[in-house]
This record gives structure tokens, sequence and C-alpha cells, in this order.
């Protein structure tokens, strides 16, 4: 049997968009594909010189394994050293002790027909198992591996182009993100459209499994409105406060906000919230399982990113029947439509977002999810294009 490799970098202490990704689609592509699929995780750690500097957390490098919905991930653990931040940072130089720990690693694939990697490391780490096996190997790029590092950083910008240039075929989660990729790297790209989709989980309930969660919740004669993502400064979760605000101002029905995440500007989003008036809920990070529930209960999705590709919340909500209103980038007009963006640069951003979001509490407004958002969609391309590969 020809043995696949997914590598993606990740933690095992969180499961942000990129992981839960991964994981539903290589779940999708096992389910459909004659292959034995092994995937791998590099989770970068500080060696103890940079966790005095960064103040970041010890892991226990024991572990080697672990399980996420029925998936075994398997460890691949990469130094991060103070040499390698001093040269990246002052001298714009590549890391080039993480980059030597991560080559030797290739010998780790030598047993495997085709290698696909999700984003920066992992396609240096798929390319040395390419270069030093002739194995093909492909690589997804998600978001901020093209849209903000590649702008920021010129010496990212060399290193994912000489990835893209080599890779037997690219993915993008979205049509906007692999034309801004064209753009930025002003090249001809050998690149397919794989769009993200939503786990079976999902579903809009039945209406009285609904009613049933929300009195459980304390919100059976409200409107709900939430945002789920980290929060960071690319997810413009400052904004949410006035949003908010401006949102339960302009609806006419008694309007209930939940936030779902965690992240650096939480502490701060909490104390403009109490000054806003707002009344906010703040549920931290969920795991993906218990997240159905909560969207059956919400009314709007509220996404105002600064930099979003083709973000999983949008998905999965529109999935749960929920109205979606977010910022006019990237991906997200592809997923809940131009009608319902703003773009983020508007003057008036947060105002016409706020009434929008009121005109989907107060209105019946129709918003598909286009079938192409499937995992199973997905992973029939995805196993169509390895084929060519491996037949």
């Amino acid at each position: 049997m020809k043995k696949i490799a997914v590598i993606f970098e990740g933690n095992n202490r969180h499961r942000y968009g990129v992981c839960n990704a991964v994981i539903n689609r290589v779940k999708h592509l096992r389910a459909i594909c004659p292959y034995q699929i092994d995937v791998f995780m590099i989770q970068v750690y500080d060696n103890w010189l940079m966790r005095q500097f960064r103040h970041t957390d010890k892991f226990n490098r024991n572990d080697t394994e672990f399980e996420m919905d029925g998936e075994r991930i398997h460890i691949l653990w990469a130094e991060r050293s103070m040499m390698d931040s001093a040269m990246h940072h002052f001298c714009r130089k590549e890391p080039s002790h993480l980059l030597h720990r991560l080559r030797r690693m290739a010998n780790l694939l030598s047993r495997y027909d085709l290698v696909t990697a999700h984003d920066l490391f992992a396609a240096h780490l798929a390319r040395c198992a390419s270069q030093n096996f002739h194995i093909p190997f492909f690589v997804t790029w998600h978001g901020s591996s093209i849209h903000t590092a590649p702008v920021a950083d010129k010496m990212i910008r060399r290193f994912t182009l000489s990835l893209i240039n080599q890779a037997n075929c690219n993915f993008f989660v979205c049509n906007s993100l692999a034309e801004y990729a064209k753009q930025l790297f002003a090249t001809g790209i050998k690149y397919r459209v794989l769009p993200n989709g939503a786990n079976e989980q999902f579903v809009r309930y039945s209406d009285a499994r609904r009613a049933e969660l929300r009195a459980s919740y304390g919100v059976t004669n409200k409107k709900v409105v939430t945002f789920a993502g980290r929060m960071e400064e690319v997810k413009n979760v400052t904004a949410l406060p006035c949003i908010f605000k401006g949102i339960a101002q302009s609806a006419t029905a008694d309007v209930k906000f939940w936030l779902f995440g965690e992240g650096k500007l939480l502490k701060p989003l909490k104390r403009q919230m109490i000054e806003e008036g707002v009344d906010c809920t703040f549920w931290g990070e969920k795991p993906p399982e218990e997240m159905p529930d909560f969207l059956n209960c919400t009314d709007v999705l509220v996404l105002p990113s600064l930099q979003e590709a083709s973000p999983l919340a949008a998905i999965e909500a529109l999935s749960c029947g929920v109205n979606v209103v977010g910022s006019h980038v990237m991906g997200i007009p592809e997923i809940i439509g131009s009608s319902n963006v703003v773009n983020v640069h508007d003057a008036l951003f947060v105002e016409k977002l706020s009434t929008r979001a009121a005109e989907m509490l107060t209105h019946n407004v129709e918003q598909p999810l286009a079938p192409d958002f499937s995992w199973s969609s997905t992973a029939k391309i995805e196993l169509e294009i390895y084929n060519q590969f491996l037949s």
C-alpha cells in the first residue's frame, strides 16, 4: 500500500483554525483514499534562553504523539534558538538552526510516496524529503502565511516563493488568496483551490432542540450575536465593543452578546465592553465539538477581521443556520456573500456592519452556504490530484 505523509505546524495545547482544518481534511480524505495516511505536527518550542526572553511556557518534549478527533498525530519537536531569532530580527537571515533540524527530520519521510504540507515550516520539511528521496510534495497555504508574513518580511517572502516554485502543486483555501499570491510573487504558480468545509457536527438542529438549548443558556427571549476567534489584532477585536453597542442600539430586540476565544487582547477587550455598557459573556476557548450547540443558539456571527483567508467560523455558522456579517477581506465574501460584508477601511465600517447585523436580527435573511465549502468535495479533488502521482 502506498503511503501519504501529512505535515502541519501546530500546538498540542491549542486547536486553532488551521489545526482543525487539517484534521478535518485528513479525516475526509482517509474516508475515500486507498492509501495509508500518517499525520505529523511540527511543534516549535523555545530553548531555555528564549523562554527567559519571551516568557513562554516549557513543553514536555517526552510527548511524541496525541489523538485529536480520532486522528493520531505524531509530534516533531523543533527548537527555536536565540541565535535564530536574532539573525532573523536584526539581519533578516533565515533561521538556519531551526531549518537544519527540520532538514534532519526529512529521514522520517523516506518510506512515504507523497508528502503534503501546510504552511511554511511544514513545507520546508516536505521539500527536504522531496529532494532527498525524489517524492512529490504539495503545500496548502491557509492565510497569514501568504497575506501577512511574506508581506512584512522580505526573507520570508523569498523563502515562501522558493517553496511555491518547487512544489508539485500549491493549494489555496480560497480564490482570493490564490490571486493575492500571484500578485505578491509576480510569478506563475501551479495551484488549485481547495475550500475549507464544516465538520458534520455543524448542522441546524431541530426547533425543539434549539429552544431547549436557548433555555439552558438563558437566552430564550433574546437574540444572540456571537464572535468566535483569537483575541488578536488581525481579528480586529478592538472594534467589537462599538459594533456590539451599535447592534444593541439599532436592533428592536433584546440582544445578548457572546465571545469565544483567548488571546492577548482578552483583558482590554473585557474592559472595553464594560465601558461601552455591552452585556457580553466571555466563554473562553471551547473545544470544536461544543461549538455546534452554541451556534444553534446564535442568530448572527460577526467577523470584523483585518485579514482572513477562509474562516472556519463563518462556514460552520452558516452550516448551523446562523447569519454572518463580516469585513470585505480575502475569502469572507466568497463564503457569506458580497451584500453582507463591509470594507474594513471604510470610515463608517462599524456603523455599516452594525446596521447589517441588526437587519439580520429583525428580518429573515437567506444566506445559504455554497456546496463548494464541503470537506467531502475538497477530499475528492485532493485525491484526484494525488492519484496523478501515485497511480
